[in-house]
């Protein structure tokens, strides 16, 4: 399904990745807590509910529109031999392999380099995710109406903040500071090459 700008909609991928954001948000802090708390079978029980949850919602939520053609795999294939379109889809790719990377290794700086407490930690990825969260909303209409302004700003942005992390990371406001800026409000958008494709 396709939201047009003449409709007045932003496009459908900042829904999409907004909403995926707000997931990782409550689930990075949650999950650890919910699995110590909830050991075993409960966690898992919980977890199962959690996805049926969800799904009943987007079986309520979700309009029902007709399906559009498929595109044969041979031509989709074909479309990787646009230079244009494999540099359109390896920006989104480095840029969120960049973001995910600097992330895995978030936790244990915070703990050893800026000082912080794992509970506090967790307070910080909540406070990061919904920085990151708001971001993903706000970042569809820029993206709409700039395309290349907002990827090529956002993706300056997130390499210029992990790059000041290692200074400004030594302190716990600056940590603090610097989390907020990386949740910002343009990034690697993985819904920019779409036009792009078949």
């Amino acid at each position: 399904m396709r939201c047009s700008r003449a409709a007045g909609c932003s496009s459908p991928g900042s829904g999409v990745l907004g909403g995926l954001t707000v997931s990782l948000v409550a689930s990075v802090p949650l999950g650890p807590t919910s699995a110590c708390t909830w050991a075993g079978a409960r966690h898992s029980s919980r977890s199962r509910s959690s996805a049926l949850l969800a799904l009943a919602g987007d079986l309520l939520v979700l309009p029902s529109v007709p399906g559009s053609p498929g595109v044969p795999l041979r031509r989709q294939v074909a479309r990787l031999a646009d230079k244009q379109l494999g540099l359109a889809l390896m920006v989104p790719l480095l840029g969120f392999g960049g973001q995910i990377l600097a992330y895995t290794h978030l936790t244990p700086f915070l703990e050893h380099v800026s000082g912080f407490n794992p509970s506090t930690i967790s307070l910080l990825l909540l406070g990061f995710g919904a920085a990151a969260a708001a971001g993903s909303f706000i970042a569809g209409p820029l993206a709409d109406r700039w395309p290349r302004r907002a990827l090529l700003g956002g993706l300056a942005l997130l390499a210029a903040t992990l790059s000041a992390m290692t200074v400004t990371g030594q302190t716990r406001s600056g940590a603090v500071i610097t989390l907020l800026v990386w949740g910002r409000p343009v990034g690697p958008r993985a819904d920019l090459p779409e036009p792009r494709l078949p």
